[in-house]
């Protein structure tokens, strides 16, 4: 083999090596750019019944906090919106220190989406709903999710701030959990601590 022949092989291992390293790297740009456009968002303040929801401190400012009582019963309207440019999948809603083993004096009893009920799972600090569902471009899923008291939790006075919801999201093998804003429930004395 001579050297022009070594050299037009050169070549090729060259423009097949750039243009693998270029497929990877627009997979993986467009990926998170994708999995950024992704968000949770509340759509109203918490609608509560048998409680108030009332302005407390927290952090150096007054925020909107949903008493803990007894007889609290809340539903929280959130959206999941798909700004990007390509469908993503929805792995999972999660929400963080509601489910059933977690020690707060809220739980999240049931979730509402595409107008099906549906529980969570039945272990975990956080209650988690199996999604599994894709979202296509320019699109949103609204889901309503219910908490109540949970009697034999404990929430001390003062501001407890629990993330709302994260949803793990997927495209072409890259995931990326979002986050909604905080829900904030006032402690009460009615609590086991």
């Amino acid at each position: 083999m001579g050297w022009q022949a070594r050299a037009v092989t050169s070549g090729r291992v060259w423009f097949v090596g750039v243009l693998v390293l270029a497929l990877v790297g627009g997979w993986w740009f467009g990926g998170g750019r994708a999995l950024g456009a992704v968000t949770v968002e509340t759509v109203a303040s918490p609608d509560c019944s048998g409680t108030r929801v009332v302005r407390a401190p927290w952090d150096g400012q007054r925020v909107q906090a949903v008493e803990l009582r007894r007889t609290m019963d809340c539903t929280l309207a959130l959206r999941i919106r798909n700004d990007s440019w390509v469908p993503v999948t929805l792995d999972e809603l999660r929400l963080p220190l509601m489910g059933p083993d977690a020690g707060a004096a809220v739980r999240v009893e049931t979730v509402q989406i595409d107008g099906t009920e549906e529980r969570p799972l039945p272990r975990g600090v956080a209650a988690v709903f199996p999604l599994d569902r894709r979202l296509g471009r320019d699109s949103t899923l609204d889901v309503t999710v219910r908490y109540t008291y949970r009697p034999d939790g404990c929430t001390a006075l003062g501001v407890l701030q629990v993330p709302a919801a994260r949803v793990p999201t997927g495209f072409l093998l890259r995931s990326r959990a979002v986050q909604a804003e905080p829900v904030h429930f006032a402690g009460t004395t009615e609590t086991n601590c």
